[in-house]
Order: C-alpha cells, then sequence, then structure tokens
C-alpha cells in the first residue's frame, strides 16, 4: 500500500492479493481502518495532488521480511547458507538517491515475474559473509540490507 507506479501488475496485486488478505482478516482490517488518516499529497514541486489515505507500517515486519529475503537470496546464488554469526541489517528506502546510482552499477542485477521484484547484489571478495543487496517490488517500493559478521554489527546501527 505505497504510492508508485500503477501497472497492470501492482493494480492486479492490489485487488487479487492484498485487498482479498485484507477481507479475510478481521483483526488486520479493523487495525488498517484504526490507524488510516487522510493525507494531502503534493508534488515535489509543491503542486496538491489530492488526498489519500496513510497508514504507518509494520516496520519489524517488514525488516524480518526484507532479513528472509537476503538469506534466501544468498543461498540462491552463493550455495551458502549464512550462518547466525552473520548480521543481516534490512533498511527501506523512499528512493535511490544519487549518491547510490554509481555502485549499484556494478552489482549484478536480476528480475523475477517481469519486473515485479528485482534485485541487486554483490559480495565482497575477501569476505563472503560482507555483502550488499537492493530490492525493488512492483516498481514502488525499495529496500535493500547489508551482511556483515556479528562483530562488525554494531557498524550498521
Amino acid at each position: 500500500m505505497r504510492i508508485g507506479v500503477d501497472t497492470p501488475e501492482t493494480q492486479n496485486l492490489w485487488q487479487e492479493k492484498t485487498l482479498r488478505g485484507i477481507r479475510r482478516n478481521e483483526k488486520r482490517r479493523k487495525e488498517l481502518l484504526e490507524n488510516m488518516r487522510e493525507v494531502w499529497l503534493k508534488s515535489d514541486g509543491g503542486v496538491i495532488l489530492g488526498k489519500a489515505a496513510f497508514i504507518l507500517w509494520d516496520a519489524p515486519s517488514h525488516d524480518s521480511t526484507i532479513q528472509r529475503i537476503t538469506r534466501g537470496l544468498y543461498y540462491h546464488h552463493f550455495g551458502e547458507i549464512l550462518s547466525l554469526g552473520v548480521f543481516v541489517q534490512p533498511h527501506y528506502y523512499a528512493e535511490l538517491d544519487e549518491r547510490m546510482h554509481q555502485p549499484a552499477k556494478k552489482l549484478a542485477v536480476h528480475s523475477i515475474g517481469d519486473k515485479r521484484f528485482v534485485y541487486a547484489f554483490g559480495k565482497a571478495e575477501d569476505d563472503p559473509t560482507v555483502s550488499v543487496w537492493l530490492y525493488q517490488f512492483y516498481e514502488r517500493h525499495w529496500a535493500g540490507a547489508f551482511t556483515v559478521p556479528l562483530h562488525l554489527k554494531t557498524l550498521f546501527e
């Protein structure tokens, strides 16, 4: 439920999956309605675009999902399980800013489901437990993660 590019895929996801799931889960539906607020949308130039519903999302659930995706893709690409001694630091990005574009060009890029899920990754040559991951979901949500040995965890908190 993020503002972004409307595509047939995002509309289908909303209609066929998200709304159906919300309708089936009374507790989740009630929670969403209780926390929903109406806000004005503005363009970067300050033009008012209209009103929209605003809901704060569940950051712990988001982060644990990003951690699981990262661990799964690490195994998929490198054939090794990230041990519990490896810290996975998830992150949400409102957008990829200019400082990220150049380094991101050096990462391997993959797409699943005709750009429904696009991800890029790379790992350090001298320490295979150090890696970086960028994720784009349905052309509207950016997230990422770093993996580092547990003893370096404090550098990323």
